[in-house]
């Protein structure tokens, strides 16, 4: 029987030129290592004496599903109660973090409707799917966004309501493949991120004859400089930040550094 679930699909960009240049085995190492980091992040026990953003999280229980097939990841929360929608998108920030800084470029969509679960025989079906994948198609940068149906479920509010997630999922006008620029709620994958060589390090050069990828890259740091601008890279109080939003330090020595780049 369906019921409504908030779903996330995130895509691996360039793939397919991946798969021409590196081993299988390589590949499947570079997913290993994200994977085996994010279940720390999401299974991990609890220190009673750091805040959370979900106190009542069993342990050993992941924020959400997670399916991946070949390029395409799909995250999938475990019921349509805020809560659990809440931990899905904010897996889904750490998660996509996880992937750019391992040099896995990712774009997603985002979106809440039916779905139709049967992991036992593998079935995986619905709207939210469908949608996800769609919105994920259309958009020209390394993000993820948010589609319309999380107006009328509750999580717009909720993010609106809550100190720390109006930050990590703010409106911004994401870049899309036909040109124009839409007013979306987005992952922003850049707050509390600090890497010692600059985020223009983690994407690598694009030949010079691929428009296509350059572009990406053009429109994703240009996201990261209007983040920069408008402060939303850290939280105001970084002291009260719960354990699931801690800094991410990237780099080849001990914290704290400035950062790589201006972006």
């Amino acid at each position: 029987m369906a019921e409504k679930r908030l779903v996330a699909l995130f895509d691996i960009l360039g793939f397919r030129n991946m798969i021409r240049t590196q081993t299988v085995d390589q590949i499947a190492e570079a997913y290993k290592s994200t994977i085996k980091n994010l279940s720390v992040f999401g299974i991990a026990k609890r220190d009673a004496t750091q805040p959370t953003m979900f106190p009542d999280h069993a342990e050993g229980v992941p924020y959400c599903s997670m399916y991946i097939f070949s390029d395409t990841i799909i995250l999938i929360s475990h019921s349509e109660l805020i809560a659990d929608q809440i931990k899905l998108i904010v897996f889904a920030w750490r998660f996509q973090q996880f992937l750019i800084v391992n040099e896995l470029p990712v774009r997603g969509g985002i979106s809440y409707g039916e779905m139709v679960l049967d992991p036992k025989i593998g079935i995986v079906l619905g709207t939210a799917l469908v949608d996800a994948y769609e919105l994920e198609q259309q958009q020209n940068w390394i993000g993820a966004c948010f589609d319309e149906t999380i107006m009328g479920n509750g999580l717009d509010a909720a993010i609106r309501e809550n100190p720390f997630l109006g930050d990590l999922f703010p409106y911004y006008e994401v870049p899309f493949k036909d040109g124009t620029t839409k007013l979306r709620r987005i992952v922003n994958w850049r707050f509390g991120l600090m890497s010692k060589h600059g985020i223009r390090n983690f994407f690598h050069e694009p030949e010079a004859d691929d428009v296509s990828v350059k572009m990406k890259i053009e429109n994703t740091l240009a996201y990261c400089k209007v983040i920069r601008s408008r402060g939303w890279r850290f939280a105001d109080d970084g002291t009260n930040l719960p354990t699931e939003l801690k800094l991410f330090f990237v780099g080849d020595s001990e914290p704290p550094w400035p950062s790589g780049d201006e972006y």
